[in-house]
């Protein structure tokens, strides 16, 4: 099943808490749209993709262990950058190193990655940022994240936590081109708890960032591990290749 995300507000309700637990039992191919974001509730134990579909793109990654530390995502234990940098001395994750949360628990698991760079040290880009750019208006990724995950009962920007940022290259390898991910190129986690997880396909289109043009991503959730027992054995579905490239696999 392919599904496109289109983010839009919404407001916290009864009907809310009961789609948070509500874990889809196969897996599914979900376009991220080039600017928005999209956030989904994952069982421990399953894998998710995550593509950059065009190259060049930064997708920035926030997750929410469930159920919410005293019922609210605002209170939620959460993925977070400087209690991973301090398991791992400061260094990039690499394959089968994880993700921890603000409790010091491995949250997500990385099992296949074809890039190699990711952050761990900067903020998602946010609306004041933009303004301060003469660019009132602009889509950011707190925002995004706010949009993605207010279905979960987030209402602003003061909820937003420190994103893990997939294929941005700072500042761990200068030497290299600022984003390093070409078409296809893919990240796969393994989720160790139950949470919700938001993705941000990056609006940030200045000083050379993203290519300068944002563009779509593909996550692919509800994956189980393959043949080698650790990455999945995802391919992408006739439809969805049809549907992204307007052609073909093979034409």
């Amino acid at each position: 099943m392919t599904e496109t995300f289109t983010s839009a507000s919404h407001s916290a309700t009864d009907d809310v808490q009961r789609s948070i637990f509500d874990f889809r039992s196969k897996s599914t191919e979900t376009i991220i749209p080039a600017a928005h974001g999209y956030a989904e509730a994952l069982k421990a134990g399953t894998i998710f993709r995550l593509i950059d579909l065009h190259g060049l793109q930064v997708v920035d990654m926030s997750a929410f262990v469930l159920p919410f530390t005293y019922g609210s995502i605002a209170s939620a234990e959460h993925l977070s950058p400087s209690y991973t940098l301090h398991r791992t001395r400061g260094t990039p994750i690499t394959i089968g190193e994880c993700i921890y949360s603000n409790m010091d628990r491995p949250l997500l698991r990385l099992v296949g990655d074809t890039v190699k760079t990711h952050d761990m040290t900067m903020m998602s880009c946010f609306p004041k940022m933009y303004e301060d750019r003469g660019m009132k208006g602009h889509r950011s990724c707190a925002q995004n994240m706010v949009e993605a995950f207010s279905e979960f009962g987030m209402k602003g920007l003061t909820e937003v936590r420190e994103p893990f940022n997939i294929f941005q290259n700072t500042p761990y390898f200068a030497n290299k081109p600022l984003n390093c991910s070409r078409p296809g190129d893919w990240v796969e986690f393994e989720v160790l708890l139950d949470c919700v997880v938001g993705w941000s396909a990056c609006p940030f289109d200045q000083d050379k960032w993203c290519g300068e043009k944002p563009t779509d991503a593909l996550v692919v959730t509800g994956l189980s591990k393959g043949t080698d027992g650790l990455v999945s054995d995802y391919e992408m579905s006739d439809e969805t290749f049809e549907r992204i490239y307007g052609k073909g696999k093979h034409e």
